[in-house]
Formats: structure tokens, sequence, C-alpha cells
């Protein structure tokens, strides 16, 4: 397993590179609900694809209360790349996300294990 490094700034599309010779990507982490979170903006770059609030993480998103600073961060975690299938949060209604060979999981070790194992 060949870790990229973690620095990514917008438009520098760090999966791009790494992604062309795995059969899977597989990234933890940046798809939290603060605003310089931006794994997801790279990878709908690297995609080709635009973000949009996906319509079923933002309902399970909304059913639970947020405990964060600012709730208007929350819906951060809705975003995915357009044409992306979400992966279930078993210990979060936060999905992470899978498109174009990369399975984008939330940052936690616990959650990645579950989430990847289901």
């Amino acid at each position: 397993m060949r870790h990229p490094p973690g620095r990514h700034t917008r438009g520098s599309a760090a999966p791009a590179p790494v992604s062309r010779g795995v059969d899977i990507l597989i990234l933890t982490g940046g798809i939290g609900p603060t605003p310089d979170d931006i794994t997801r903006d790279a990878v709908a770059e690297v995609a080709g694809v635009p973000l949009i609030v996906h319509p079923e993480a933002k309902a399970a998103l909304e059913t639970r209360p947020y405990k964060g600073a600012n709730p208007e961060y929350r819906l951060l975690m809705a975003q995915v790349p357009q044409g992306a299938t979400l992966i279930p949060n078993p210990l979060s209604p936060a999905p992470g996300f899978f498109i174009d060979r990369m399975a984008i999981f939330p940052a936690s070790r616990a959650c990645s294990r579950r989430c990847s194992s289901g």
C-alpha cells in the first residue's frame, strides 16, 4: 500500500497521478464538516465532475442534531462528486463515497474499517 502525500491545495488534483497506477485508491479524511476538508474537492476535480449535495446524504445528516460550532458546515458532508455512489457509515450519518476507482472514507480508523467491511 502506498500513502500519497497528505497536502493538497485546491486545484492541484493530488490523487490523479497516484490513481493511474492502482486498481483502487482508498482515501481517508478530508470530507468532514469544515471548509479546510478538501479531499472531496480534489476527488471531484480528478473525476472531472462537479460537487453536488447528494439528497440521501443531506436527508441522513438532517435527521440527527448537529453538535459542531457552525451548523452550515454540516451540509458540507453531504457534498459528493456528481455520479458518486454513497458508502454507508455505520457510526455517523456522514457517508463515504466511491467514484472512478477511488473510495473515500471519513477519517476515523473505526469508521474506515466498518464502512469498508460492509
